[in-house]
């Protein structure tokens, strides 16, 4: 006894096909009753079928000549058979969708199969051609708009990898690794406090992500220096010395910066030892161009921390020179330094002048930037 089931779905088929919408919506409900019934009762379809085209021919004209009025004709059973012959061609008009779908898939998986076969082969050019041609055929693939980030971070355009993994995380926020090659690119445009931003993302989706990445050679360093300033941002600093102390015989300025800071912070700070360690690191980080370390040394000298010899000049010096290499911290020391004539002549517009840059960069964090509110206020630095 299938017929109540089957004219119940019938039913919904008939009141829900009006539009190819419905075909696809009513596809879903019939698909797995549909192929087993009519596998089983073929034979019964085709005399059914035939039943109602018979009746439909002999049922009285009642004007119209539309379906809806021939069909007042039929007797229950011959209207039965003619739902379930009309049902059935309905269910191959909705096989249409499905192999549709599935030729898009097909050819989804085509592109990621060759993206990774040029991803592996290190065929940059190849890779963003055919990202290219990927997001023109799939502009909402996240996978398309990945691949594009990886070929342009590897053909040195960081500001094109930025972009395109921004949009593959838009599209689909939970994968970590999006979040850790934008982080790369943001170390390249040094915008450093992103990078990091990033990487807390990545923890938060997937915690030991980087534990299992961080033997990558060639971007072995970039990962372990957003890993441990994560570390740093957490105030973890026992942490973060273990993962940043893989800088002291490398020559990554930031890496060395970030480390002397770590360790400045950590309870072992006040050991000559480490002292000694400290400023070594900081003056090899500003050598290397560190914006950071050239910061924090110039810090060393105003102050004479770490068993550093006072020294203020050579500390302006080197305000300035990680000021005008980008680094917001310093530009806002500068901006204060010339509001209050302390080091350096006062001088208010020159004072202005530097807080707007502060202000104005993109890797000032936020509570850099609340600080330059504040200087602001304090000075009455306002144009």
């Amino acid at each position: 006894m299938r017929r109540p089931l089957i004219c119940g779905w019938l039913l919904l088929l008939l009141s829900g096909c009006a539009t190819d919408d419905g075909v696809r919506r009513t596809w879903q409900h019939i698909d797995a009753n549909m192929e087993r019934y009519f596998s089983a009762h073929s034979a019964q379809c085709q005399i059914a079928s035939q039943g109602a085209a018979n009746d439909i021919q002999n049922a009285p004209y009642t004007g119209g000549g539309t379906t809806g009025a021939i069909l007042q004709g039929l007797s229950t059973g011959a209207l039965q058979a003619f739902a379930i012959s009309n049902a059935y061609e309905l269910c191959m008009r909705a096989k249409g969708w499905s192999v549709r779908e599935e030729r898009e898939q097909q050819a989804a998986n085509d592109y990621l199969r060759i993206a990774r076969g040029f991803f592996s082969s290190k065929s940059w050019v190849q890779l963003s051609d055919l990202s290219d041609k990927w997001i023109q055929a799939e502009p909402r693939s996240y996978l398309a708009h990945f691949y594009k980030g990886l070929a342009s971070l590897n053909r040195n355009d960081p500001l094109e990898a930025s972009k395109r993994f921004s949009e593959s995380i838009r599209l689909k926020g939970d994968e970590p690794s999006t979040y850790v090659n934008r982080a790369l690119a943001y170390i390249r445009l040094k915008q450093f406090w992103l990078a990091k931003q990033d990487y807390e993302q990545c923890t938060v989706i997937k915690p030991d992500f980087l534990v299992a990445t961080k033997t990558c050679a060639e971007w072995k360093e970039d990962l372990l220096l957003i890993w441990g300033s994560a570390l740093v941002g957490q105030k973890r600093w026992t942490d973060a010395i273990e993962v940043l102390n893989v800088f002291v015989s490398s020559a990554h300025g930031d890496g060395k910066s970030e480390l002397a800071y770590a360790l400045s912070n950590h309870d072992s700070s006040s050991n000559a030892a480490t002292n000694e360690k400290i400023r070594r690191l900081l003056e090899d980080a500003s050598r290397l161009g560190s914006s950071s370390g050239t910061y924090n040394l110039a810090v060393l000298y105003r102050e004479g921390l770490h068993g550093m010899t006072v020294d203020r000049s050579r500390a302006t010096a080197l305000f300035l020179q990680s000021a005008n290499a980008g680094w917001p911290s310093a530009q806002l020391f500068l901006a204060s330094m010339y509001a209050s004539g302390d080091g350096v002549p006062k001088d208010l517009m020159e004072a202005k002048r530097w807080l707007s840059i502060a202000e104005s960069n993109s890797r000032a964090t936020e509570v850099t930037r609340k600080e330059i509110q504040n200087t602001r206020v304090k000075f009455n630095l306002y144009n």
